[in-house]
């Protein structure tokens, strides 16, 4: 079931803005990930009934974001990745691989990455709050427990510039000094200074600009300069600006309708795995662009100029959408819809309304060089393939 035209028009839901980003440079955006769609076409027969949707993550990319990361600050910096941001065993499998460690918000996620191979030292689990009213009381109980050795600081994310990132850290620091003062020895060692760079859902690039990796080292290293030093040992908690760049999401198109003129495409994934995006559509958006049947882009021209599409999900839920009067190319019933930018807080964050099955997700790495007779230079490996039954055991 998908939103009816008196739904529409009576949905509770705020209304999103047209035009979140630059719909005018669709044709950039689809030609970067077309051989990939057209991959997935040829070779998970993506648009049958056995596959009407996909996730897929790019391994080049997430590689590309972590060596990034990696490269902006010291080598002796544990970066624990932030597990929930995309907790798929095959996902943390590369992060541990290229040495990272992991930040666990739950006990079941300090589980999950033992399981996933991480070593003990290299997990953080963070603990009390520090509230300027307790400062005192918190620096008491440093001076009664020698075990107490770190601070953490986590300011926010996708909403923080990097001076109030920054600000945040410099007082952890501040904190951390004033207890090792007060107990007269070095009993802070550790800063975790958490997470928090946006990422830039606007476009290709990764960052929003002066929020790169090395951007937020170099206010850090102007403002705390005590985290290179050698001071303290120096934790930090990114997740969606190491793996939201790296996701993709494959749809065909289920069906069209038209909504007071304007046309809605129906794909096979919606509300259920873009919660924020239809709830809260104002402020959260993944950038869209459209195929054919064959993985081709279907291009933005004279004779085919864009037009206002709303783009609906497949639950039984009347705010089940993800773009509402979107300039896209003409969509037909069969094309697909690329949702981009999927890497990080959307499989996470599945829903299990209606009880659908989730996507089933593929990491995408190129043959290098390609391989002479391959339909393609992309190789997918299943990391998460959920079946009708394991859905349905949820509810046992």
């Amino acid at each position: 079931m998908h939103p009816s035209d008196s739904d529409l028009a009576a949905s509770s839901a705020p209304p999103a803005p047209a035009t979140h980003y630059d719909t005018s440079r669709h044709d950039e955006w689809a030609g970067a990930v077309e051989g990939v769609v057209r991959a997935a076409v040829s070779q998970l027969n993506l648009g049958s009934d056995e596959c009407p949707a996909v996730e897929l993550i790019d391994a080049a990319v997430l590689d590309a974001q972590i060596a990034s990361l990696k490269a902006a600050f010291p080598d002796n910096w544990l970066h624990a990745y932030a597990i929930k941001a995309n907790p798929l065993k095959g996902v943390l499998a590369r992060v541990r691989a290229a040495g990272l460690g992991a930040e666990c918000a739950s006990r079941e996620e300090l589980l999950h990455a033992r399981r996933c191979g991480f070593p003990a030292r290299a997990l953080v689990k963070f603990g009390e709050a520090l509230e300027p009213a307790r400062i005192d009381d918190l620096v008491g109980l440093y001076r009664r427990h020698a075990w107490l050795t770190c601070v953490h600081c986590h300011v926010g994310s996708q909403g923080c510039s990097t001076a109030m990132l920054v600000t945040g850290v410099r007082a952890a620091v501040d904190f951390a000094r004033r207890v090792n003062a007060a107990v007269a020895r070095r009993q802070v060692v550790v800063i975790d200074i958490g997470g928090g760079l946006c990422t830039n859902y606007r476009s290709n690039e990764p960052a929003m600009a002066g929020m790169s990796f090395a951007d937020y080292a170099a206010s850090l290293r102007a403002t705390v300069p005590e985290l290179f030093t050698g001071e303290f040992e120096v934790i930090t908690e990114f997740g969606r600006s190491i793996v939201a760049k790296a996701g993709v999401t494959l749809s065909c198109v289920a069906g069209l309708k038209s909504c007071g003129g304007v046309p809605t495409a129906v794909l096979h994934t919606g509300a259920n795995q873009f919660v924020r995006q239809a709830y809260r559509p104002a402020e959260w958006f993944q950038r869209l662009s459209v195929f054919g049947r064959d993985g081709a882009v279907r291009r933005c021209i004279a004779a085919r100029p864009m037009v206002p599409h709303n783009v609906a999900g497949p639950l039984c839920f009347s705010g089940d959408l993800l773009a509402r009067a979107l300039p896209l190319p003409q969509v037909a019933a069969g094309d697909i819809i690329c949702i981009h930018d999927t890497g990080a807080y959307c499989t996470s964050m599945y829903s299990m309304y209606n009880s659908r099955t989730p996507l089933p997700v593929y990491l995408v790495a190129r043959s290098a060089p390609p391989q002479p007779g391959a339909r393609s230079d992309y190789c997918f490996t299943p990391i998460k393939v959920q079946s009708t039954a394991q859905t349905l055991a949820f509810w046992e």
